[in-house]
């Protein structure tokens, strides 16, 4: 367990698990964004952030077993990832 104690993995998991949490939360709403239309871009984005905050829920799993004071790396790279999504919800709250 301690080769994943890099801030680097903790970088990779909270960026890769909101995806697929983010995936898996928009492949079970039924709605009507495509992605594929440049014209509606923003209206896109806005529809997508709710489901962006919620997938964020996907990084707090990692927080309970990777708590524990050695492994302090894994997680500054978890929270930089949490706090790189909430900048990015920052922007498309202001688009």
């Amino acid at each position: 367990m301690s080769r994943f104690n890099k801030v680097y993995w903790g970088l990779l998991v909270g960026l890769l698990c909101p995806l697929l949490a983010l995936l898996m939360i928009y492949a079970g709403v039924d709605h009507n964004i495509d992605l594929t239309d440049i014209d509606h871009f923003k209206l896109n984005m806005k529809l997508i952030s709710p489901f962006l905050r919620l997938s964020l829920i996907a990084n707090m799993l990692f927080f309970i077993p990777f708590g524990h004071k050695p492994k302090v790396r894994f997680l500054r790279g978890l929270i930089g990832a949490t706090i790189l999504y909430g900048i990015i919800i920052v922007i498309i709250h202001f688009l």
